[in-house]
């Protein structure tokens, strides 16, 4: 894999449902975009690039990044329909502070 592409979920896979005007909870995996999810297939199939999750969403997932979540599940399900899969998940450098707090923007671009 020499190419990547991180990905968020939340305002990407499901951006349809979030604007300025009307802000609601998205991340609880029920709003996934589908027409997204198969724009952005031959995207990756085109670059052979490898896909990462960029995203809270990996808290979703074991070690193995098997679902642990249903909502989870659903965004595997739908990328496995589109011949895609996960490949890999950035760390977790939150805080127990950040995580109470909500502020994942704070470490979000950090390269420890």
């Amino acid at each position: 894999m020499n190419k990547v592409l991180f990905l968020d979920i939340d305002g990407v896979l499901n951006s349809h449902f979030w604007n300025n005007s009307h802000q609601r909870e998205i991340s609880d995996g029920t709003l996934i975009d589908e027409e997204k999810i198969k724009i952005l297939a031959p995207l990756i199939k085109k670059t052979d690039a490898g896909w990462i999750l960029h995203s809270g969403w990996r808290f979703w997932f074991d070690d193995e990044r098997k679902p642990l979540r249903a909502e989870a599940g659903k965004l595997i399900d739908l990328l496995a329909k589109e011949g895609l899969s996960i490949n890999g998940v950035t760390p977790d450098l939150t805080t127990k502070e950040i995580r109470r707090t909500k502020k994942f923007s704070l470490v979000k671009a950090d390269v420890r």
